[in-house]
């Protein structure tokens, strides 16, 4: 049997004033209700039965709440978070068992921690039942999580006889607890989506079986307190990556900007622990000048993806899925890959989206600034119906806005790459046998090279470990510098070092590079 209340304090699920605090946002419902809430939050009865004596009622002291809270918010890491609502909720509740699911990669709520005691007064640890997990909208938790009608939110659930509930798993937590009376399971609602469920079995006091009206409000709080804590750990990460992004656009100036490294590190963030994403595809036209052409693939995939061929995929980006993006010029999401046969067609890899069960996706353009033109997409995959929300979506254009601008940058290092090697090639095939320096350095090749001005600097450093011609003479012009002291000069070797010190020192070069030259 669900316990319901009619009460408008009540009908108020988490978030509740943590959220409102700490995101700054209010439904109208919230703003009505808030002083009605605060007032009830303030007075917790002295015996917990579900119809408390008027004469046995104390104050609970708001200080201690907003204690607690504090205690969430200020926690550095998720599994600090979880730990410390716990320890709280089990203190304030008085319940037997408390425990928090979150959202896995595939969509379930998977259990994230436990707390309490069991039938003997021995603490529950991680470690029992650690593949607890429950299908949203199913089983007294997963229904907790379920969107209400008419809202994206989960809905809290109440049960003053949790015995005859016929829950999955019922057997394993009847013989671990000694008994099923009551519980209590509340959305953890973040301003964007539910981020999983904060539940609670039993009451851990002989005198009451169930849970009263105002421990419903409690757990709603801490429900509210626990998402608003989340979510600041979730934007501690999306600020960490952006300040990554932001150190990155910076270097990427730099010759010695390390781009597979970067491109690497971002696909790994966007299917990494705190991302819904199991996949995502990178795919970059090898030559803005092109007007389609093939595109570079990358790519990141989480261990639950069966393995794929996706690395060596090149394909043009007018094909199914992506061309969509190049005809609207706009990101494009499905979210929902199940429904028809006629939805999966959109993908090339439809046999590959299939065999991993992959619910929904989003692909981004990567758009030139100056031009109306795409250079790449990003595909990003989810293992079930996942929204696409404003949040979200803010937080990806700014990695696709700093990408794009790298990504240019790295076509024009390409682009200057390849006509300095075409000039060094005329220069060496042209002059490179001339026993006068001064009619080799001369030759128009060369002084174009020369020309190029600082972007042939690494170049020409490069070029210079590869004892491949007399380029001493065009960094000279080019730097105006000359970092070979007298004793040193017509000792290549020992000229070609003092170069390099500086290049590195200057930022042109890398110690990577050198070696990976060297070994080669």
């Amino acid at each position: 049997m669900v316990a319901k209340f009619n009460n408008k304090a009540t009908q108020i699920d988490a978030p509740l004033i943590a959220r409102n605090e700490l995101i700054g946002f209010k439904t109208q419902a919230e703003k009505e209700l808030e002083a009605e809430i605060n007032k009830r939050l303030r007075y917790i009865p002295k015996e917990s039965s579900l119809e408390p004596s008027s004469t046995e009622e104390v104050e609970h002291e708001p200080l201690s709440l907003l204690q607690d809270r504090d205690c969430l918010i200020t926690s550095t890491s998720k599994n600090q978070i979880i730990a410390n609502a716990l320890e709280i909720v089990c203190n304030e509740l008085k319940c037997q068992v408390a425990a928090i699911f979150l959202y896995s990669k595939e969509g379930t709520l998977a259990r994230a921690g436990i707390k309490g005691i069991d039938r003997n007064g021995d603490v529950i640890n991680d470690d029992w039942f650690s593949t607890e997990s429950y299908e949203v909208g199913k089983s007294f938790t997963g229904r907790a999580a379920n969107p209400a009608q008419g809202s994206k939110y989960g809905k809290t659930q109440v049960a003053d006889d949790f015995g005859q509930e016929k829950l999955e798993n019922d057997d394993k937590y009847l013989e671990k607890l000694g008994r099923l009376d009551c519980a209590i399971a509340v959305p953890l609602n973040g301003r964007n989506k539910t981020y999983g469920v904060l539940r609670i079995i039993n009451k851990n006091d002989s005198n009451s079986l169930v849970f009263s009206q105002e421990s419903v409000h409690l757990v709603s709080f801490f429900g509210g307190a626990i998402a608003a804590a989340i979510s600041n750990f979730h934007r501690d990460t999306q600020n960490n990556i952006l300040r990554y992004l932001k150190d990155s656009l910076i270097i990427s100036e730099r010759t010695n900007f390390d781009y597979s490294k970067f491109i690497r590190k971002i696909s790994n963030f966007l299917v990494g622990s705190e991302t819904a994403f199991n996949a995502v595809i990178f795919r970059f036209k090898k030559s803005p000048d092109e007007a389609l052409g093939e595109s570079e693939t990358f790519y990141a995939i989480t261990d639950s993806i069966k393995n794929t061929e996706m690395e060596s995929e090149i394909r043009s980006l007018d094909q199914k899925f992506t061309s969509y993006i190049l005809q609207y010029f706009h990101y494009y999401f499905i979210e929902n890959n199940s429904e028809t046969d006629i939805t999966i067609n959109k993908f090339i890899s439809s046999e590959w989206i299939e065999k991993n069960q992959l619910g929904s996706c989003g692909c981004f353009p990567l758009i030139h600034p100056h031009k109306k033109e795409i250079i790449g997409t990003i595909t990003l995959f989810a293992g079930y119906e996942y929204e696409f929300h404003s949040g979200v979506i803010d937080f990806l254009n700014n990695i696709i806005s700093t990408i794009t601008v790298i990504v240019l940058r790295e076509q024009k290092k390409q682009r200057t790459q390849k006509r300095f090697i075409e000039l060094a090639q005329q220069w060496f095939n042209s002059a490179g046998y001339l026993s006068s320096t001064t009619e080799a350095v001369i030759h128009p090749a060369y002084q174009q090279i020369i020309g190029m001005g600082e972007e042939a600097i690494p170049l020409l450093l490069m070029e210079l470990l590869k004892a491949s011609g007399r380029w001493f003479w065009a960094l000279k012009a080019i730097t105006g510098e000359n970092p070979v002291p007298r004793e040193h000069l017509g000792k290549t070797k020992k000229m070609t070092q003092d170069w390099i010190d500086w290049g590195v020192e200057k930022g042109y070069i890398s110690l990577d590079k050198i070696e990976l030259l060297m070994y080669e």
